[in-house]
């Protein structure tokens, strides 16, 4: 198969855009009562030209760039569609934005919520806009398309969906890309360009405050060097290496002058337990000056905000999460201790940040933090208009790496979906279509491509004689290894010249310094020649048979480089043809492509084959709509199954989800402990309660609602059942309640928590405002 060709972009004038351009000594550009820095001004300007990948430190006004994008796409009356990773952060956008232009104005869809559908700004997932451009929905009408947090296409699990976005999204469609760690952002801009998007780079390696990284060793926290354990053979494990161990102790050797502070730890119940023993140590807040938390929050959380201590993790409600932000953003907690989630998206206004180990389990084993991640974490620390500097402690034994080392690149996750190859109809050719666009096709493929065409520019110059040829006036390869080998035996013979000369003493042989001085001008003669090469030119027969070598190696050379450059898309066809097959197989595509099964399975992008087959095996027919809600809810989740937890399934589902889950074909993945939990919290429970001893309250409410986004995505497949869509809505009803309604992020206190005071240290808008 041949390679692809890379498509030449068009050229956009800026001219009648209404952007402006920045000049070398002009005013700064204004942006509503903000003065732009350099790196936004420029991107701004470059806007106008195309698409923009920007790159910036946390807490340098990235996301000011995509507020002021939005707002003239607006007044262009395009459409704007705002993604991010989280639904938090997405929440987050919809509410600014909300506030700023009305509800009308302003939609938010994040699958388990669809809130004004076809607003002219739009804040999703990136999920849904890949589905959205999957099913051929029509982007007439947008102008600009924000990846927040582009660098999620590095993500195992999810950084397919940046890619397939970015390959079908449109070219008149602008794309803004936002991040703080894209390490090999010109490779990432330089694979755009091969698709045909005319975008530029705008870095910014200068943070707006400035940040210091140490090691838990040095002032204030002064952090002794551990060795670790022994293992049960009495052998040292790690070798022994020093290492550094976080304790709630340390926290009082550090001064009020580096609160607010971050404490970032791996696990919810590293967290929870360092913050409630730092609560019974330590109090910042008097008795009194911050109460009135609802029985929303557990008690345990209460404690420790009375105490102006908080923790934040995945497991808690959201309302609960959201107090703790909020409390924070009024600089009424002075220490929070989170879990990693918290270094994406929001910046929230802290002054140091302790990262309390340097490896991390990361699902499959534990390792050392990338330079990535410490990075993403360490960029919270210091507040704009308020720090002179922010301070970042990271306990190791050795700092050096984090601070010299530059951060691993973003690698492609690209991989085949089912519903990707339905969307495709199981066309093989635009299927590899789609690989060879991918940002993996184009890291594995960028070296061997540039390699390949310099070896086939320098035969179709001269074939058979590179530019080392003797008849190209430097020599020829055969003469060339003949004077190395000879140069290299010149200089082991005068190094034992030397050798002899100096055992003799005073009195050397004649014969070995005359040998010596030979040597020495033989030596001369060969390294002052071009190459280190003889001048003499080979005959005929010589130059016959070293053009023959030289066209075998040439060859050799070609082919290798070719292997190399089809390896990736042979193993990716392999598996593409044993997808394909497998739907074949199981009646989702035939000989004219998708089938009627196929249809309604595309439509599910949540477990497609596994739902599919259920309905069609008529194991969802004649079930209740509980037992259709914690089905929904325990679909896709992966969490260590309770033996004693049943949930409450007949047994012809049971058997057919058995039968499923032993076909690799349909790779199901669902869980019975959560199907048990969510039925025990259907039949009267609450978040907290349901699933206390198996499941933190937030990964019940994460559960829930992803079970109504399930539980829609069928009913939109099977539409024209009318009986089993009648149960889906009763099911969704049971799983939509006041307790799990969606919780959208505000920036006041939450209601009924009453505070004495507000901090001093509460930023001022003009500062604070300007984004992450």
């Amino acid at each position: 198969m041949g390679r692809p060709q890379k498509e030449k972009p068009q050229d956009v004038g800026n001219e009648g855009c209404g952007l402006p351009t920045v000049r070398e000594g002009e005013e700064p550009m204004q942006f509503g009562r903000f003065s732009l820095d350099r790196f936004q001004a420029e991107a701004i300007t470059a806007l106008g030209l195309g698409d923009v990948l920007v790159v910036a430190p946390t807490g340098t006004g990235k996301t000011l760039v995509a507020d002021w994008a939005a707002e003239w796409a607006l007044a262009r009356q395009e459409r704007v569609i705002y993604t991010a990773p989280i639904k938090s952060l997405v929440n987050q956008k919809y509410s600014e934005f909300s506030a700023r232009h009305g509800e009308a104005a302003v939609g938010l869809l994040t699958g388990d919520l669809v809130l004004n559908h076809g607003a002219r700004i739009a804040f999703m997932t990136t999920e849904i806009l890949r589905n959205m451009l999957l099913a051929g929905e029509s982007m007439a009408g947008v102008g600009l398309v924000v990846f927040d947090e582009i660098h999620f296409i590095d993500d195992p699990e999810r950084g397919m969906v940046w890619e397939e976005c970015l390959i079908l999204l449109p070219h008149h469609v602008k794309v803004l890309g936002l991040s703080a760690t894209v390490p090999n952002g010109r490779q990432v801009v330089e694979w755009l360009r091969w698709l045909g998007r005319h975008i530029q780079l705008v870095v910014e390696t200068e943070r707006a405050v400035k940040l210091e990284l140490f090691s838990a060793t040095v002032r204030p926290l002064k952090k002794r060097l551990r060795h670790r354990a022994q293992t049960p053979s009495g052998k040292p494990d790690h070798n022994d290496e020093p290492v550094l161990v976080f304790a709630v102790d340390d926290m009082g050797k550090l001064p009020d002058s580096y609160l607010p502070a971050l404490v970032f730890a791996f696990s919810r119940r590293a967290v929870e337990e360092y913050a409630r023993e730092h609560a019974t140590r330590q109090r910042y807040l008097a008795v009194g000056e911050l109460e009135g938390f609802g029985p929303e929050l557990n008690a345990s959380l209460t404690r420790c905000l009375e105490r102006g201590i908080g923790f934040h993790h995945a497991g808690l409600t959201p309302y609960e999460k959201i107090t703790v932000e909020n409390l924070l953003v009024r600089g009424l907690l002075k220490v929070v201790y989170c879990t990693e989630t918290f270094a994406v998206g929001v910046n929230y206004p802290v002054r140091t940040v302790i990262i309390s180990q340097e490896a991390k389990y990361d699902g499959r084993r534990v390792r050392p933090l990338k330079v990535r991640e410490v990075q993403q974490m360490a960029g919270r620390a210091g507040r704009r208009g308020i720090d002179e500097q922010g301070t970042a402690f990271l306990y190791t034994a050795d700092i050096a790496p984090y601070v010299e080392s530059p951060p691993e690149p973003l690698q492609s996750q690209f991989n085949y979906r089912p519903d990707t190859i339905l969307w495709r109809n199981g066309n093989a050719e635009q299927l590899t279509e789609l690989l060879e666009k991918s940002f993996l096709y184009f890291q594995k493929h960028a070296d061997d491509e540039l390699a390949l065409s310099r070896l086939e520019e320098g035969e179709a110059a001269e074939p058979g004689l590179p530019p080392s040829c003797a008849h190209r006036q430097s020599g020829c390869p055969a003469q060339s290894q003949f004077a190395e080998a000879n140069l290299k035996n010149l200089h082991a013979r005068r190094q034992g010249l030397r050798g002899v000369l100096l055992a003799a003493g005073s009195w050397p042989p004649p014969q070995v310094s005359v040998e010596l001085r030979w040597l020495e001008q033989e030596i001369a003669v060969l390294e002052n020649r071009p190459g280190g090469q003889p001048t003499t030119r080979c005959s005929r027969r010589v130059t016959a048979a070293c053009r023959r070598r030289l066209r075998q190696a040439y060859e050799r050379r070609h082919a290798r480089l070719l292997r190399r450059l089809a390896l990736p898309t042979t193993l990716m066809r392999e598996q593409l043809v044993s997808a394909i097959g497998g739907l074949r197989d199981l009646g989702y595509l035939d000989e004219r492509g998708v089938t009627g099964k196929g249809e309604r399975a595309r439509l599910i992008h949540i477990q497609t084959v596994l739902l599919t087959e259920l309905y069609y095996s008529g194991a969802l027919h004649g079930l209740t709509p509980e037992q259709l809600g914690t089905l929904a809810a325990a679909v896709d989740a992966e969490v260590r199954e309770v033996g004693w937890l049943k949930a409450p399934w007949p047994k012809k589902l049971r058997g057919e989800l058995n039968r499923l889950k032993s076909d690799p074909r349909v790779g199901a993945v669902v869980s019975e402990t959560v199907g048990a939990v969510v039925g025990e919290w259907i039949r009267g429970g609450t978040l907290g309660m349901a699933g206390r001893r198996v499941m933190d309250p937030g990964d019940l409410y994460g559960y829930i609602r992803r079970g109504i986004d399930v539980l829609q995505q069928l009913a939109q497949a099977f539409v024209e059942d009318a009986v089993f869509v009648g149960r889906l809505r009763r099911a969704i009803a049971l799983l939509e309640t006041e307790e799990t309604a969606p919780v959208l992020a505000s920036l006041g206190t939450p209601d009924g928590i009453r505070a004495s005071r507000t901090s001093a240290v509460t930023p001022e808008p003009e500062e604070s405002d300007r984004g992450d």
